[in-house]
């Protein structure tokens, strides 16, 4: 431990039990289905205000809620979050856009 306070490496155990949390907790989000976090996120912006502090119109949250009901949670349903990257939306979007061209 001496060494550590001497290299600057030592933490308070406090400090690192926090970071410990807080890496839990994110792997535990990045696990969770894309429908569960669905859910929590269209609670969230119903009940919490915008980035300038204001609450979301009525409109705007049924908007939202409408394209993740019906459009992403079929499209991704339980799959963890930790899955859904980037050829992933290039894929869905890919199919969407082939709809259009018939």
């Amino acid at each position: 431990m001496h060494t550590k306070i001497s290299l600057g490496q030592w933490e308070p155990p406090t400090v690192v039990a926090a970071r410990n949390r807080a890496d839990a907790e994110q792997e535990k989000a990045r696990s969770m289905g894309f429908e569960e976090y669905s859910k929590r996120w269209l609670q969230m912006i119903r009940t919490e205000p915008n980035r300038s502090g204001k609450m979301r119109a009525v409109g705007t949250v049924r908007s939202y809620a409408g394209k993740v009901t019906g459009y992403l949670v079929p499209e991704f349903g339980d799959t963890p979050l930790k899955e859904i990257d980037a050829n992933r939306i290039r894929e869905m979007t890919g199919r969407e856009e082939g709809i259009g061209d018939n």
